[in-house]
This record gives C-alpha cells, structure tokens and sequence, in this order.
C-alpha cells in the first residue's frame, strides 16, 4: 500500500448541500438541474440512496439536494453542473446551512476507523480553522466536536474498541463533525463539519481533503500530539502533501487552496 497521495478515482463518494429557501420552488430547481443533464428530482423527505439526485425539505435551512453515489473524476466535474444551477438559480446558504460529504468505507477495519477518529480529533484545532467560526469546535449543534471531553480521554476510550458498535457508542449521535452512524446505513462514513455553500471548488477541495483522511487511516497514527502541531503544515505532513514528491500535483494544490482559505478566514475573523 502506497503512502504517495492521490485522488482514489475508486472509492465513492456522495453530497449532501444544504442551501436556504428562496422564490424557485424545488420542483423548478429540478427541472433546471434536468434541462443542464443532471438526473434530478423534487422528493418527500426520504433517507433513502437513489441514483439520482434528490432534492427535498430541510428543517434547519429550507432545502436540501443529496447526490447519488458518486465516482472518481466524473463525480467532480457533476458536481460543477450542479452548482452552476444553483448559483444562476441565485440559490444562497447562510451559516445555518452544511455540506456533508460521504465516503465509501466498507473496507476499512475497525482499526481503520479508531485512527480516522483519532487522527480528526488530533488535528480538530486546525480542521477547525479552515471552516467559519460557526462550525468550530462546539458551535454547531449539528456538528458536535470530537474532543468535548479531552482528546487523551478519547485516544484511551478508542484504543479499547473492538467493534464498530463499540465506537457508535463512544458518540451516540449521529451529529457530530465526524459521523459513524451512516456506516450502518449507506456503508459510508459521514464528514459533516463543512460550511454551506454552493461553490464547488470549496465542496471539490473538501471532498479531496476529507478522502485522504480516509486514505491516510489505513496507516499506522501517532497518538501523541507534537509539540509544533498547532499549524497547518503538521497535518499537511501527516496527510503527505508538504511536497510535491509525495502526492499528486491535484493533491499540492488542494493543500494550497486549504492554506489560501485558511488565511481568508483568518482576516475575516
């Protein structure tokens, strides 16, 4: 198994984009979605995986729009039709409003899944800076921090799973930044912290960023937290896209989007 970072074009994923209520009822945004040769349609409220895109009502914003199983490249350039409906559409989303991306991870062990949740929690003080402050550590009721109490307390309660159900019980929600309910349902792991939007080099950039921690769980993790790992280039090293001879041009460039957007929000604050 290669430690080179690349986009996996095999492992699937899907999208879920929450964007607020306006003067296009859903069933006209669909047909929009149809008419730019995306499979599109206005559903009831369902939790069901379909083979097109379904958009339906959310409490929190107003609508809505989950993807079918994506794949590889082709996904990606989906995704950019998609969002440029939306946005001639003059779709908008606000902080209530989350991107929750979905990747397949039927074949990850549970020792898979103790380092991806130990690795995210590790490094949750710098996730956290590449999203608003609304979606930072315990401000989001829909995307509850990993380390509420205390990350060692974690690593221990982790390192004693031996089964999924045993990490299911460690959160016991499925709201949280990083989600192991949907295993059981859609054999996907549920990345839930990103921000509303409807850009799709944010949602592109984020769907790379949150596979390759996927990808990165299958090596082994070091619990221990350095003494320097309070800056982006400490995850970047983990995650092995410091330098160009170790990961993909695609994967040295998301890295250099997450630090242009890291800054952007930085002198936003």
């Amino acid at each position: 198994m290669s430690r080179y970072a690349e986009f996996n074009n095999e492992r699937t994923y899907g999208i879920e984009i929450e964007f607020l209520q306006n003067f296009h009822s859903r069933e006209t945004i669909a047909q929009e979605l149809r008419n730019a040769g995306i499979n599109a349609y206005s559903e009831s409220y369902n939790h069901t995986t379909k083979n097109n895109w379904k958009l339906i009502t959310d409490s929190s914003c107003g609508n809505e729009l989950v993807s079918p199983v994506l794949k590889g490249r082709e996904g990606l350039e989906e995704i950019k039709k998609v969002c440029l409906v939306l946005n001639r559409l003059g779709c908008k989303v606000n902080k209530s409003c989350g991107l929750h991306v979905h990747h397949y991870a039927g074949d990850l062990s549970v020792k898979n899944f103790r380092n991806l949740y130990i690795s995210y929690a590790k490094y949750e003080g710098l996730i956290d800076t590449l999203q608003p402050i609304s979606r930072r550590g315990n401000n989001n009721q829909y995307c509850f921090s990993l380390i509420t109490y205390g990350y060692n307390e974690l690593v221990e309660r982790l390192d004693r799973c031996k089964t999924i159900d045993d990490i299911r019980c460690i959160f016991r929600t499925r709201y949280m930044k990083l989600n192991i309910e949907s295993y059981v349902k859609h054999g996907t792991i549920e990345f839930r912290q990103c921000a509303g939007t409807t850009d799709a080099s944010k949602i592109i950039n984020w769907i790379m960023f949150t596979q390759l921690m996927v990808e990165r769980s299958k090596f082994s993790i070091i619990t221990k937290i350095e003494r320097d790992y309070d800056h982006l280039g400490c995850l970047f090293n983990m995650l092995g896209i410091v330098r160009k001879a170790t990961c993909s041009n695609e994967m040295f460039e998301m890295g250099k989007y997450l630090r242009n957007r890291e800054k952007e929000l930085r002198s936003a604050a």
